[in-house]
């Protein structure tokens, strides 16, 4: 994986904002921080969409090696916040007014890209 792919990698997946309903029979996993299922699944999802509409990223690589990197880019976030903390930080305003936040978002990114396309462990 060249430096400029990574970068765009890390870029585009900074786009990926996520929104999904809540169902009322997930409603109450404390356990779980506010995640489950279809929230881990849209926000990889909505990555994977992310950096599919670029070109070079989509010729590049795989949609496997894409939905892996961003599954991991889940995984971290999942393990960092609860759900309603995330949603506040990557709500748009907010996230662009914060540079910790595009810092933070910006290293997971590139660091899950080198592990999936076997540059470096994490």
């Amino acid at each position: 994986m060249t430096k400029k792919s990574a970068i765009m990698l890390a870029i585009v997946s900074m786009l990926a904002v996520c929104s999904p309903p809540v169902s009322p029979a997930q409603q109450g996993w404390e356990f779980m921080r506010g995640w489950n299922d279809e929230k881990r699944i849209t926000f990889t999802q909505s990555c994977v969409d992310a950096l599919g509409k670029d070109y070079n990223i989509s010729q590049t690589y795989s949609n496997q090696q894409l939905t892996e990197s961003c599954s991991c880019v889940t995984a971290y976030y999942e393990s960092k916040y609860d759900y309603d903390t995330f949603r506040q930080m990557m709500d748009t305003e907010t996230f662009n007014a914060t540079p910790a936040y595009r810092e933070e978002m910006y290293h997971i990114s590139y660091q899950c890209a080198k592990w999936v396309f076997g540059k470096e462990t994490l």
